[in-house]
């Protein structure tokens, strides 16, 4: 794996001008208002996706993006018919699906997954799922599950 370490600094000091600068001047209390956070943020993370992915860049966005639609799915089939169902779908899917899918790209690239032949593909969606699994119902059960495990 190749990374580019210019766009990697450029990536790295936009995601920081982001937080660090930006945020403190919109001041607002809603999101909706973070328009430029937001942006050189999103700007930030992306030149940092293609610094370390390099030429397998648009299939990285492929994955995350296949990862979000299939957590929304998910997440979709989990929450059907109840109350706010298609709020949990936006608000508990698409998060859960892009950390998922970097959680997975992260773990198969260090237990290299892909180079062992043998069952290869079954690894690899199992350790997919299971992360998405871990994601969701910490997603699901809001921050509070910290304060509930070991404050009771």
């Amino acid at each position: 794996m190749e990374v580019k370490k210019k766009s990697l600094w450029v990536g790295i000091a936009l995601s920081l001008i982001a937080v660090g600068v930006i945020f403190p001047i919109e001041k607002t209390d809603f999101l909706d208002d973070l328009v430029y956070t937001f942006s050189t943020l999103l700007i930030g993370l992306l030149v940092i996706i293609y610094a370390i992915s390099g030429a397998n860049f648009l299939k990285v966005i492929g994955f995350l993006l296949g990862s979000i639609l299939i957590s929304m799915l998910f997440w979709f089939l989990f929450e059907r018919g109840g109350w706010g169902a298609s709020i949990a779908v936006i608000w508990g899917g698409i998060p859960s699906g892009l950390i998922s899918g970097i959680l997975f790209l992260i773990g198969n690239y260090y237990l290299k997954l892909g180079e062992k032949k043998e069952y290869k593909y079954l690894k690899q969606l199992l350790l997919y799922f299971f992360m998405l699994l871990i994601v969701s119902v910490l997603f699901r059960n809001g921050g509070d599950w910290y304060y509930d495990v070991f404050q009771s």
